[in-house]
């Protein structure tokens, strides 16, 4: 898999999290348009952000055509969880989410993945997740669990993010 062009991430992780089943094929259009207003620029992509109200009979051979003018795939499920997830540290880290629904958004991920290469780096989510729950029982501080979700993010998008391999 090849490094995402940042002007193209939003609409790459919109397709992975389609990939996913946690985003509806008929919300790809938006992301089409999102990506052009980002300055992407693919001659099926203009067709793809013109389809809203479309079904996706009618939106999955557009997305093909917009990837393969890309020389890009369909990512498969792994590659889908690595780009969302990178994509959730990402905004960990620049502090656009809140620690607590990243983390629960990475354990959703973490569970799409078990027993295969991403589960490894999305498994202390899981953990730090519960944690979550556990901070007014066990009275616990919130800001440390915080601290330890944010290092885990950084740490992990050093390493080049979700391992597929």
């Amino acid at each position: 898999m090849t490094r995402m062009d940042d002007r193209w991430r939003p609409f790459d992780v919109a397709v992975a999290e389609w990939r996913l089943g946690d985003l509806p094929a008929e919300r790809l259009p938006a992301a089409a348009l999102a990506g052009l207003s980002a300055g992407c620029d693919s001659p099926s992509l203009a067709h793809l952000a013109a389809m809203d109200g479309s079904r996706w009979s009618e939106i999955e051979p557009i997305l093909g055509r917009v990837l393969n003018e890309r020389g890009v795939s369909v990512p498969t499920p792994d590659e889908a969880v690595k780009r969302t997830a990178d994509e959730v540290l990402r905004q960990l880290v620049a502090g656009e989410v809140e620690p607590q629904a990243g983390t629960d958004r990475l354990r959703v991920l973490a569970w799409k993945a078990v027993d295969r290469p991403p589960w490894g780096d999305l498994v202390a989510f899981v953990s730090l997740s519960g944690d979550f729950d556990a901070v007014e029982a066990a009275h616990w501080d919130r800001g440390d669990v915080c601290e330890v979700v944010l290092r885990e993010a950084r740490e992990l998008l050093e390493r080049g993010g979700v391992r597929v391999d």
